[in-house]
This record gives C-alpha cells, sequence and structure tokens, in this order.
C-alpha cells in the first residue's frame, strides 16, 4: 500500500539518478525521459523543430557525417574478474 501513497508519486514522482552527462545534456537542451529510477536524455530539440522526428533525424545526420557519443551508464553492468579477465574482454567486446 504504501507505494500507492504519500508525497512521491504521479505528477510528484521524479527520477533521481542522474547520467554522468546528465548537466551537459541539461545545458543542450535535451528532453528528459524518466527510466526506471533514472532520467536519460532522450532528444536534443533546435529552434524551429516541430517534433522529436525532426530533432533525431538531425542528431543521425550529424552521427554519420561526424561523430556523436550516447551516454550508455544505465544499462547493466558485469563483473568480469579472474586471471583471463583481460584476454576474455578483448575477446567479447
Amino acid at each position: 500500500i504504501g507505494a500507492f501513497a504519500g508525497h512521491h508519486r504521479d505528477e510528484n514522482f521524479h527520477a533521481t539518478r542522474l547520467t554522468p552527462s546528465h548537466h551537459w545534456a541539461a545545458e543542450q537542451g535535451a528532453v528528459f525521459v524518466d527510466t526506471g529510477l533514472w532520467k536519460r536524455a532522450q532528444w536534443y530539440p533546435r529552434a524551429g523543430e516541430k517534433d522529436w522526428l525532426e530533432s533525431v533525424t538531425r542528431e543521425v545526420k550529424a552521427v554519420r557525417s561526424g561523430v556523436g557519443f550516447c551516454d550508455v551508464s544505465t544499462l547493466g553492468k558485469i563483473d568480469v574478474h579472474g586471471p583471463d579477465a583481460g584476454a576474455f574482454l578483448d575477446r567479447v567486446y
């Protein structure tokens, strides 16, 4: 029952975990999405763009002709350890 009561629900619930690039993304005007307890940048609109698709299309073109980055720190992590961990990771990733 406690999950349905109290102040932190509905419009008062806010994701609390921020990615390492969150502040930079906010400065760039990112639109954020709550994913679990994380707040992740979804796209970066520019003036005159009518919807998310225009922004994403521009971003895709920029990455294909130049460079881009994606903060995936909210994704799962696997701890690999042992004497052959480095060699294993060289083969996997």
